[in-house]
């Protein structure tokens, strides 16, 4: 009976802090992104396609081991700052990583799935290793368009308002029949 009670107790703790972690990833429409956050995400995106395709195109093109250590040299400073603006938005490092681990763990889906993945990949790496970390981020932008797993607070204000603008003259049609 006693460890009845000690399973209730844990559960009226544990339920709701799930349901806390999701609000904060955004997986239920919980907190928003602002722009600079939104960049962040599409370089932290970005990041983990070449930090995938590194480890998963090896066998395909064997300088990709080398190309990832270049990349992390080059940019290491750049991924630090982008790191901490995106722990900032998930409120803890641990809500952060779970984020990565959604973002790689979809990434490491599109291996198997995107036809030339390794290829186009490699040619990513050639490409960013031209840049500067401010070309990189806007890179990142082009690359990724709208980052998974985080909602735009731009684009959720924009819709809000439609679903307003849209519902008003419908009140005021119907009030003009009657």
């Amino acid at each position: 009976m006693n460890r009845i009670r000690v399973l209730a107790v844990a559960c009226c703790f544990v339920i709701p802090s799930f349901a806390a972690d999701a609000r904060s990833t955004g997986k239920t429409g919980g907190s928003c992104a602002n722009p600079e956050q939104i960049q962040a995400a599409q370089l932290r995106q970005l990041h983990n396609q070449l930090q995938v395709a590194a480890l998963n195109c090896r066998g395909e093109d064997s300088s990709l081991h080398a190309k990832w250590g270049g990349y992390v040299g080059r940019f290491g400073s750049t991924l630090s700052d982008n790191a901490q603006v995106l722990r900032t938005h998930f409120k803890s490092a641990a809500a952060f990583d779970r984020y990565n681990t959604q973002v790689t763990n979809r990434e490491s889906v599109r291996v198997h799935e995107v036809d030339s993945y390794c290829e186009t990949r490699a040619q990513i790496f050639d490409q960013v290793m031209t840049m500067s970390p401010p070309q990189l981020i806007a890179f990142a932008g082009q690359t990724v368009g709208r980052p998974d797993h985080i909602p735009d607070c731009a684009t959720r204000t924009t819709k809000a308002a439609s679903k307003t603008q849209h519902n008003s003259p419908k009140k005021n049609q119907t009030a003009q029949a009657n």
